[in-house]
């Protein structure tokens, strides 16, 4: 996915707000993080809400791992 534009997303989780970025690429939409990175298909979802559900999803993993305050 170079060459694309990134935006940012934000997402409250454990009361605590988290943010990363995304870019667009063939319908699927790439979040990258400081604790990982996700590429989900748009499918039906706008594609804020598409990297918002990505997003939580790599922090749900972060803390299942237990780093996602090691940062």
């Amino acid at each position: 996915m170079s060459n694309q534009s990134l935006d940012q997303v934000k997402v409250e989780f454990k009361g605590r707000e988290y943010s990363a970025e995304y870019a667009v690429s063939k319908g699927m939409v790439k979040v990258t993080s400081i604790y990982g990175e996700r590429s989900v298909p748009i499918g039906g979802m706008t594609v804020e809400w598409a990297a918002r559900q990505a997003l939580e999803a790599i922090l749900k993993a972060a803390d299942a791992r237990g780093v996602l305050d090691a940062y």
